[in-house]
This record gives C-alpha cells, sequence and structure tokens, in this order.
C-alpha cells in the first residue's frame, strides 16, 4: 500500500510555507517529461523578447498543466535568466520570481534578487507539489520588477526593465511515491550582527529507504545586507536592521551545512560531515542573494539511514548587519 513520507509539514491556508533552507532529492529521473501537458504549455522560452517592466505588475512567463495523481507527489522547478539591458536608466532592479501550483490544493515558492544594467542573473525556485485529489492542476511562473534605486523620479518605469533570457524553463516530474515530501520547521528571520554574529535556523532529521543508495541534498537560502532603511523586511521577526545599517557597507557570511548519521537506538553513528561550506559575499548594489547549493550524499555503512541535517550561518568578522530570511527557506524531499 502506498503512503507518502510527511515530517513537520506546516501549511496556511492551502499555501506551503518555507521551511528549513534544504532540499533532498533522490536520483532517480527527477525532471522527467511532464506527464499530460496541455497542448498550449510553454516549458522553455526566454528569447529576450518577453519583458518584466519595473511598474510592479505581475507578468506571467510560464505555465504548464497536468492531471495530478492523489498517491503520488511531483518535483516542480524552475529556472529563470534575468537579464537587464545596459540602456536602462536605472543602475538595478529589484525582482521577484514565484512558482505557483494550483487546482488540487495550491503551493507557492519564490526568489528575489537585484539585476543589474548590462549583466544577468539566474534564481531557481523549485517545489514538491503534494495534490490534495486527484485531478488537473497548473503550475505558473510569473515575474514581477521594481525600482529600489531610481535614478530619477521621471523616468518612466517602462524603460526600466529586465528580459527573460535564453534557456529558462519550468519543469514537471512524473509523479513520484517512493520518497518525497516536506521536511523541517518553519524557521523566523534572524539579524546576524557583531554581537550575535551565529545563527543555526534548522537541525531536522529524515530517514533513507532502503531502496536508495544515495541523495542529493541542495540548500536553498535568502540573505540580506543592512545597507538601506527598508533593510529587507525591517521588523520581521526581530530581523529588524534599525540601529545597523550602513549605507556603504557589504557583508560576508559563512554558511555550513553538515549531515550526522544515528543508530537504530537514536544514538550518534560515525561522525558529523560538512557537505557544504560556502562564504557568501553581498555587496551594496546586491543587497540580497539567493544562495544555491547542491551536493551528493553516501550513506555510512554500519548506521542506520537516520540523517540528521543541521544549517548554520556565521558573519564574519567587520561584515555589516545581515538578515537571514528563515521564511524563504525550504526543505523537501524528492525521488
Amino acid at each position: 500500500m502506498h503512503s507518502k513520507f510527511r515530517a513537520s509539514s506546516t501549511f496556511a491556508a492551502g499555501i506551503l510555507l518555507a521551511t528549513a533552507g534544504l532540499t533532498v532529492a533522490t536520483q532517480p529521473a527527477a525532471l522527467a517529461t511532464p506527464p499530460n501537458l496541455d497542448s498550449t504549455s510553454s516549458v522553455t522560452t526566454g528569447d529576450g523578447t518577453r519583458t518584466i517592466p519595473a511598474t510592479g505588475d505581475s507578468i506571467t512567463v510560464f505555465k504548464l498543466s497536468f492531471t495530478a495523481d492523489s498517491t503520488k507527489n511531483y518535483y516542480v522547478s524552475t529556472s529563470i535568466t534575468e537579464s537587464q539591458p545596459s540602456s536602462t536608466s536605472d543602475e538595478l532592479l529589484y525582482s521577484q520570481v514565484n512558482l505557483t501550483c494550483a487546482g488540487q490544493g495550491t503551493q507557492v515558492q519564490g526568489s528575489t534578487t537585484n539585476t543589474f544594467a548590462g549583466q544577468s542573473i539566474t534564481v531557481t525556485p523549485r517545489m514538491v507539489y503534494d495534490p490534495q485529489s486527484s485531478g488537473p492542476v497548473t503550475c505558473s511562473v510569473t515575474a514581477k520588477s521594481g525600482r529600489p534605486r531610481p535614478a530619477s523620479p521621471d523616468t518612466q518605469p517602462n524603460s526600466n526593465y529586465w528580459t527573460v533570457d535564453t534557456g529558462s524553463k519550468l519543469s514537471i516530474s512524473q509523479g513520484m511515491d517512493s520518497w518525497t515530501g516536506e521536511v523541517g520547521q518553519t524557521s523566523p528571520n534572524r539579524l546576524l550582527t557583531s554581537s550575535s554574529p551565529n545563527y543555526t535556523p534548522s537541525s531536522d532529521e529524515v530517514s533513507l529507504p532502503n531502496s536508495l543508495t544515495s541523495f542529493d541534498l541542495i540548500s536553498d537560502h535568502k540573505l540580506t545586507v543592512c545597507t538601506s532603511d527598508s533593510g529587507g523586511a525591517g521588523g520581521e521577526d526581530g530581523a529588524d536592521c534599525s540601529g545597523y545599517i550602513d549605507r556603504n557597507g557589504s557583508s560576508t557570511v559563512q554558511l555550513t551545512v553538515k549531515v550526522r548519521q544515528k543508530y537504530s537506538n537514536g544514538e550518534w553513528c560515525g561522525s558529523s560531515q560538512t557537505v557544504i561550506s560556502r562564504s557568501i559575499d553581498i555587496s551594496r548594489n546586491r543587497h540580497h542573494v539567493m544562495s544555491f547549493n547542491k551536493v551528493n550524499i553516501d550513506p555510512i555503512v554500519g548506521c542506520a539511514r537516520r540523517f540528521v541535517i543541521t544549517t548554520s550561518f556565521e558573519l564574519a568578522s567587520g561584515s555589516t548587519a545581515t538578515i537571514v530570511h528563515g521564511s524563504y527557506e525550504n526543505t523537501l524531499l524528492t525521488s
């Protein structure tokens, strides 16, 4: 009998809340051809003609439809390459990309960043869609842009925009039924300062089925440096930049992800493995970044197939105060 794995999932009004900052994806074809696509759907566009003007309006970039089976989960991912022309009057623009699947329950995952004149950047929101019943589902990608640092108040917003570039796509896997779901708890935002430089937003246990020999661990995090009054979300869950703003500042944050196995009795087995260790630089212009990391993990022979995955951040000495956006982090299991 089929049953879905779910541990500490968090929902509100049918919308998936971002949880612990990690995606765990096992090896079998996670991005297979989407099932039952309607004939009008586009899985790949991006020739520089789809523009996202800095008006704050939400623009639909992709849309895919399929028929969901309630006994299965679906891995949904999008990769959007944003290119801002060098001719724009503003040096940088704000961008937000949302991935939404709806029809048999609604789930949302998003990513935000800054684009720069004459440069490109790629964002990669993704989720495990868990249909609440069988039936039609539509997944869409929407994008919008704004002007956080206007060059002139008289400039028309439509003259500032970024385009969806070549290689951008939306993908949906075939239905998966061996090891899928969400793990982790909702993590609050946290302000890292010189007096409080460390934060461990999650330490979660997952169990690997005997049928799988290894798994991919994918880590997503959002960080904002306190270089403006907005501070990225000032006041949310104790992550207020007030009193810490350095308009010319920058930040370096050390991200560490560790994995440790247990014996079947719950005691530790073997030593902790540091699987991701990354120094993340956030400039004044970048202001906020999405950190994406991926690694493959092999179980230690002799231990139980129980893994505790811990994510931690440390503000480097001398760096400007920085927000760790716990609400943008997510932990997913897919197979």
